[in-house]
């Protein structure tokens, strides 16, 4: 009757547990969810397991290989200087396990420089391979997330979001909405039987071409075939993305010309406040924005309900200081008292607000305007009464 050796004992206790870690997540993976609590124990203590034994394989075969070396040199390991730890150094009374006590309760200098010296004798000796290409390296491949990949990073639809969504219409090349100019008036009537207030209502119309926004990607079908991800849906999904980036970039800067959307900054009749400063502030910008405010307010006798401006902008004015060296724009869960701003999580675009005015953040607002280059612009307005139609994909 033949006896396994260890070598196969451990070789089979290991496909063992790794057979069981297998079947729970394949069972997991089967049912599409995540693993119980349960099942998470298991996987933990059966990786433990796993290399519990691998690690009492590699002892067992380095064991052997040294009395494999014993044996070939007739009970000798042929080395060009005596080991520190031997039987000599035994018998002399310098031990490895009583080193590591004079190092660690008396600090013995003796004993620190002869496990040092022990530990580049093992480091020479050892032969174990890597995870380096060449010396075992490729038998641990990389592992790829298919289901998960990294964005390539754009701007999101900011201004797009608070403008007012329409489907378009199908069958025409521009949209036009009537608009009331001159609007019915009313006033008190002075007697009874006097005259009642009469205007006549003066009519137009708002129209805006239909442009378009497009993109493509010429894929392998090879690529579409053989690659484990929906390959496909990655590419649109990045062409989804980027036409959102075009398209709040055109809803700001657009020129109207050449196939352009026409973009809020070109608008004719929009009010401008000037705000030039050398060695600008935070509370310098409130009087201007408040102008602007003041500017919608008399031109559309609605107040504005957001104010876009560039990220860099928003952050430089949260991370304002006053002369005591307090944030100006303080965080909203803080319970702002007589501050200048507050700023919020920011969702969607909305980074918090300065006065009265909600603020979004988006980089599509442009940084180098005017004769220097250096110039920002902070867009307030009434962002629902624009209308933004939009045909499926």
């Amino acid at each position: 009757m033949n006896t396994p050796s260890m070598a196969t004992m451990l070789a089979d206790k290991q496909t063992e547990h790794r057979n069981a870690l297998e079947l729970l997540l394949t069972v997991a993976e089967t049912e599409n969810r995540a693993l119980t609590p349960a099942e998470s124990e298991q996987v933990d203590t059966l990786t433990k397991q796993i290399k519990q034994v691998a690690e009492r394989a590699a002892s067992n075969a380095k064991t052997a290989e040294t009395r494999a070396m014993l044996t070939q040199h007739g009970g000798a390991i042929v080395r060009s200087e005596p080991r520190t730890y031997s039987e000599q150094s035994n018998r002399d009374g310098v031990t490895y396990f009583g080193d590591l006590i004079k190092r660690q309760m008396m600090n013995d200098g003796g004993a620190h420089e002869r496990l040092a010296q022990h530990r580049q004798e093992v480091l020479r000796e050892t032969r174990d391979i890597s995870r380096v290409d060449g010396a075992g390296g490729e038998f641990v491949p990389p592992t790829w997330l298919m289901d998960s990949y990294a964005e390539f990073a754009r701007a999101p639809r900011t201004v797009a979001r608070l403008m007012t969504n329409q489907p378009m219409p199908s069958g025409t090349d521009s949209i036009n909405i009537p608009r009331i100019t001159t609007g019915p008036q009313t006033a008190v009537q002075t007697a009874d039987n006097a005259a009642v207030q009469e205007t006549d209502m003066v009519t137009s119309s708002v129209s805006a071409p239909v442009r378009t926004i497009a993109g493509q990607q010429d894929v392998a079908l090879q690529l579409i075939d053989q690659s484990p991800a929906a390959f496909d849906q990655i590419v649109f999904a990045e062409l989804l993305a980027d036409y959102e980036r075009s398209l709040d970039l055109q809803l700001i800067s657009g020129t109207g010309a050449s196939g352009q959307l026409q973009g809020l900054l070109g608008l004719s009749g929009i009010t401008a406040i000037t705000y030039t400063q050398a060695s600008p502030t935070v509370p310098l910008v409130y009087a201007p924005l408040h102008q602007a405010v003041a500017g919608v307010l008399a031109a559309r006798q609605l107040p504005p309900d957001a104010a876009v401006t560039n990220g860099r902008w928003w952050s430089w004015a949260a991370a304002s200081l006053d002369s005591s060296n307090r944030p100006l724009v303080v965080p909203t869960s803080a319970g702002p008292n007589n501050a200048f701003g507050s700023t919020t999580a920011p969702t969607n675009g909305a980074v918090g607000s300065l006065g009265v005015v909600p603020f979004y953040a988006t980089t599509n607002v442009p940084v180098n305007l005017g004769a220097g280059t250096n110039e920002t612009r902070i867009i307030v307005g009434r962002f629902s009464d624009s209308m933004l139609f939009e045909s499926e994909l």
